[in-house]
């Protein structure tokens, strides 16, 4: 496996990637928890804030979107950055390799609702979709990568159902992030119990951002 590039030698390429997105002013970074700085969490709220069109009426459910809120935003491993990694440790371990984390938190609400009172099966994917995404794009936030893309495959497993009321919590982690297709698993909690979980691809298309906008 080759090395990850340092994240000194990376960190000149973010301001310039997410330069167009504008700041949001009433963020306080230390309502968020986690090992991210508080540039690197300001940053990644504004590129989050930005691509689900929170201040855009025409957006996809951002009524929606805009009520979650970020719990914890970290990043393992970043010791391990501009190290050479090997594919394994000569006693069948497996490598561990740094790793970014979302934990995101929202109230099942109405209109999140099917009419049996339970969260809509497109509404879940909707939130895995946003948490395994921001955990992909923090990576790169806190590398230096352009982890930024489009959505390449996501399989959805249904475990039980998120009940009206109910305060969720949402897990997301990288999984794999070489090459130009990036992975992650989300999953959805209440409380102890597994409500839903998927494995999301995107993959990154050279200069969409820049143009255009990426996917979040």
């Amino acid at each position: 496996m080759s090395s990850p590039t340092s994240a000194s030698a990376l960190a000149p390429a973010r301001p310039r990637l997410f330069a167009h997105i504008p700041e949001v002013p009433d963020f306080d970074p230390t309502t968020v928890k986690g090992q991210l700085t508080d540039d690197e969490k300001r940053t990644a709220i504004k590129v989050y804030a930005y691509f689900v069109g929170m201040d855009k009426k025409t957006s996809f459910a951002p009524h929606v979107a805009s009520r979650i809120k970020f719990a914890e935003m970290n990043f393992y491993g970043r010791e391990l950055l501009g190290k050479k990694q090997k594919r394994s440790d000569g006693k069948g371990e497996p490598v561990v390799l740094p790793t970014s984390e979302s934990v995101l938190e929202v109230v099942v609400g109405e209109d999140m609702c099917n009419s049996f009172g339970v969260m809509h099966g497109g509404c879940a994917a909707l939130f895995l979709d946003m948490a395994t995404v921001s955990c992909i794009v923090n990576y790169g936030i806190a590398t230096g990568m352009d982890t930024t893309g489009v959505s390449h495959a996501m399989n959805v497993v249904y475990h039980q159902p998120a009940r009206i009321g109910r305060k969720i919590r949402i897990v997301a982690r990288t999984m794999s992030m070489s090459g130009r297709i990036r992975t992650a698993r989300g999953e959805m909690w209440d409380g102890d119990v597994l409500c839903t979980s998927c494995i999301h691809s995107i993959v990154n298309v050279s200069g969409k951002m820049e143009r255009a906008g990426g996917k979040l």
